[in-house]
């Protein structure tokens, strides 16, 4: 008896349990890279889009990239070149598989021959959209066109003018003949 008093006096058998602090949370990886270049893949590791840019800001937190000075090739299926952008500011945002161009915006794509300018640009992946605002002028085979607003699909196959200013083009009809039987 004598020894289990001994034991329970010095804690024999019983475990000694270290209560452990909790670590702080790790913060958001922010990242600057200048002078780079960068391929954004989707979840299933589909490239999206390929950004050169002066300056490049990573944010874990926000899931976007911001860039200045952006040149961008947005990849269709394949990595196909399907439309370039070349802008001051950008927002790269790959969950949502979107892309914000803006500060005066210069569009292309070789697949239809459009080229066009615009204050902003917006190009929506899930929903095969390109959307433009604020003073757009281009042109295409069939001529040229002034007008608030642009939407399109993103192999611009069907092009859709508009704006409170109104729209104005000048379609030559011979040079559609010539183009891609449209």
């Amino acid at each position: 008896m004598a020894l289990v008093l001994v034991c329970a006096a010095a804690g024999c058998g019983t475990k000694t349990v270290l209560k452990k602090e909790p670590r702080p949370p790790r913060p958001p990886v922010d990242i600057v890279v200048k002078n780079s270049e960068t391929v954004q893949e989707d979840t299933a590791g589909k490239p999206m889009w390929r950004i050169s840019a002066r300056e490049i800001r990573a944010s874990e937190a926000a899931t976007t990239l911001q860039v200045k000075g952006a040149s961008v090739v947005v990849l269709g299926p394949g990595g196909q070149d399907r439309m370039r952008l070349v802008c001051p500011n950008l927002v790269a945002n790959g969950a949502a598989k979107r892309l914000e161009a803006s500060g005066g915006v210069s569009a292309s794509s070789a697949e239809n021959g459009i080229s066009f300018k615009a204050e902003r640009i917006e190009v929506d992946l899930p929903a095969n959209r390109v959307t433009a605002s604020g003073g757009v002028e281009g042109s295409n085979p069939q001529g040229r066109f002034q007008a608030g607003t642009l939407e399109s699909d993103l192999k611009f196959e069907v092009v859709r003018l508009g704006g409170a200013g109104g729209v104005r083009a000048t379609i030559n009809p011979a040079a559609g003949s010539q183009g891609k039987g449209r």
